[in-house]
């Protein structure tokens, strides 16, 4: 799911290609305005559940400052969602819900939907609407790109 939350960041964000900042920002502000608890906690989210995973196929504690905030998925109830635990001496985790985040996406997408947007958001949008092949293996050779087109012209 961070994935989703991450391309709405990037969507609506698109500072300087940083796609933890995109989803830092879109955390902070569109998550927040659905369900308080992202801001002040959207960069160790990021990196606790976003960059761990994506990188390294695992979840893994963050240190800091003599602190240790590790994660815990859980599907308790999603008023939990976000909640902080104290396991002692300097240590916490982060309780994440992914049922409660699922919601939440739907909640900034809903919210999104009643927005007027124009200029660079638009234009991005309507770039992601349809990819032409050719001149992406122009840009930017790839197998996957040539496979992509070979099955194309194959259907």
């Amino acid at each position: 799911m961070f994935p989703v939350a991450e391309s709405l960041g990037d969507l609506i964000y698109r500072k300087n290609q940083s796609t933890a900042q995109n989803l830092r920002s879109v955390l902070e502000t569109e998550f927040e305005a659905v369900r308080p608890g992202y801001k002040g906690k959207a960069a160790v989210l990021a990196i606790l559940y976003r960059h761990s995973l994506t990188h390294h196929d695992e979840l893994r504690a963050i240190k800091s400052s003599g602190k240790e905030v590790g994660w815990y998925v859980s599907e308790a109830d999603d008023c939990n969602h976000l909640r902080r635990h104290s396991t002692g001496g300097g240590s916490m985790m982060i309780e994440f819900q992914p049922r409660a985040f699922y919601a939440d996406i739907g909640g900034v997408c809903d919210n999104a939907q009643k927005l007027q947007w124009g200029g660079a958001v638009i234009s991005r949008y309507n770039g992601w609407m349809a990819l032409d092949l050719d001149a992406e293996i122009q840009k930017k050779p790839s197998a996957t790109l040539r496979a992509a087109k070979a099955e194309i012209a194959a259907l």
